[in-house]
C-alpha cells in the first residue's frame, strides 16, 4: 500500500473560529460509541470547559469509556470538578501534581504535559494548540480534526502517557519516538537534553528547505544551535519568515522574546508581528510542500522540559490548510520596525539583561 493511499484515508477539518471548534468537539463526544480520551495542559472552570465536562459526564453515564489527563500545573480545577465523570466509571488523572516533598522536586515539577489531544472511537482525532479554557476563545489558534484510521496511533500514545502520568523515572527510549501513517509523521517528544525530536525534525527541514520556511509560534526563545540553523538556512538563499505575536499573554516572556528581535533582523530573517489578537498557533510551512502542526513552542521550555506532540507531513490537503492559515496571519501582521526597536527604553534593555540567565525556563 502506497503512502498516498494511506493519506487518502484521512479527512481534515480546520477551525477558523474557536466556538466552532469546541462545538464540533461536543458534537463528536455526543456521537461517541466506545470511548473518549482527552489530554490537555490547561482545563479551567469556564462555561466552555464546563460544556465539554458536562457532555463527558453524560456519556460516562451512558456507558462510554472516558479518560482525561490534565497537567497538574496547567489545570485550574481539581478532582471535584470531574466527580460527575469519575462517579460513573470515568478516569481522571492529573499529570504530576505540584509537590515539594520529593528530593528532586524542581525537576519533577518543571516537566509538564503540554499536549493537546482528543481521540474518539479509533476514528477521530483533535490536535493543535488550544487548551480547554475560555481565554482561547479570543486567541488565534491552529487546530485540526482528523478523521480516519490514524486515530488508533494517537490512542496508543495517549494511553502510554496516561499510564506514566505520575512516574518521573522511566526509560525514555520507550516513550519517545516517531510513528508514521502515510506521509504523516507523529512526533512524540518528552523532556530530554539528548533527544528533542521536534527540535531536530524542524532543523532537518530547515536544512532541506530550498525556497522558503515560515514558522509561526507564540513564544520564540531558541537555543544557539537552533538559531544557527535558521541563519544557515537564510545564508543558502532560503527565505525564512518568523510570525510572532506583537504582545504575548505573559509580560516577562515578552521581555525575553523581544530581546531577540535585533538579532533576528540582523540575520535577514523576515519578522512579522501579529497584532490583531494573541496568536497562539504553532505551525510551520516548508517550501509550500511540507507542514508542522502541534503543541510545541520554539523555546527552551518546550524542547527540553515539556511532553509535546507534533505532526509533520506532506499531504497536499493539509499543506494547503496550513498555507491558507498563514496567509491570514500575514494579512493580520505588521513588519518588524528595527529602527523603533532600537529606540526602546534603557530600562527595557536592563530588564532584558536581567532576564537573560533565566531564558532556559521560558
Amino acid at each position: 500500500m502506497t503512502k498516498l493511499s494511506l493519506d487518502s484515508k484521512l479527512n481534515y477539518k480546520y477551525f477558523k473560529d474557536q466556538l466552532e471548534f469546541f462545538g464540533e468537539i461536543v458534537k463528536d463526544i455526543e456521537r461517541a460509541k466506545k470511548y473518549v480520551y482527552l489530554e490537555t495542559y490547561r482545563f479551567d472552570d469556564s462555561y466552555i470547559a464546563k460544556r465539554v465536562r458536562d457532555v463527558l459526564v453524560k456519556r460516562a453515564k451512558e456507558g462510554v469509556e472516558v479518560k482525561i489527563l490534565v497537567d497538574g500545573l496547567g489545570a485550574l480545577v481539581n478532582e471535584d470538578f470531574f466527580k460527575g465523570i469519575t462517579a460513573h466509571g470515568g478516569e481522571v488523572r492529573f499529570f504530576r501534581k505540584i509537590t515539594f516533598r520529593r528530593a528532586n522536586w524542581f525537576a519533577y515539577n518543571n516537566r509538564r504535559d503540554h499536549r493537546k489531544l482528543i481521540i474518539i472511537d479509533d476514528k477521530i482525532v483533535y490536535t493543535g494548540s488550544s487548551n480547554i479554557a475560555e481565554r482561547v476563545l479570543n486567541w488565534r489558534e491552529f487546530n485540526i480534526r482528523i478523521e480516519g484510521p490514524v486515530a488508533g496511533i494517537f490512542k496508543d500514545i495517549f494511553l502510554d502517557t496516561f499510564e506514566i502520568h505520575n512516574i518521573f523515572y522511566h526509560d525514555k527510549r520507550k516513550h519517545i519516538f516517531t510513528l508514521s501513517f502515510g506521509t504523516m509523521e507523529i512526533v512524540r517528544d518528552i523532556p530530554s537534553l539528548k533527544y528533542q525530536l521536534v527540535r531536530k525534525k524542524l532543523m532537518t527541514l530547515m536544512d532541506l528547505a530550498k525556497k522558503s520556511i515560515i514558522i509561526e509560534t507564540p513564544y520564540f526563545v531558541p537555543d544557539p544551535v537552533f538559531f544557527n540553523s535558521m541563519k544557515r538556512t537564510v545564508a543558502r538563499g532560503v527565505k525564512v519568515t518568523l510570525i510572532l505575536p506583537a504582545e504575548s499573554d505573559v509580560a516577562i516572556v515578552d521581555v525575553v522574546v523581544k530581546s531577540y528581535f535585533g538579532a533576528i533582523h540582523r540575520k535577514n530573517i523576515n519578522l512579522k508581528l501579529h497584532s490583531k489578537k494573541f496568536n497562539h498557533s504553532k505551525v510551520a510551512l516548508i517550501d509550500n510542500s511540507a507542514y508542522m502542526i502541534g503543541s510545541s513552542n520554539i523555546d527552551y521550555r518546550s524542547f527540553i522540559y515539556m511532553y509535546e506532540l507534533c505532526i509533520f507531513g506532506r499531504d497536499k490537503r493539509l499543506v494547503e490548510i496550513v498555507r491558507k492559515h498563514l496567509e491570514v496571519s500575514f494579512k493580520e501582521s505588521k513588519d518588524f520596525d528595527f529602527a523603533l526597536w532600537k529606540k526602546r527604553r534603557f530600562s527595557r534593555k536592563i530588564l532584558e539583561f536581567i532576564t537573560k540567565p533565566v531564558r532556559w525556563f521560558f
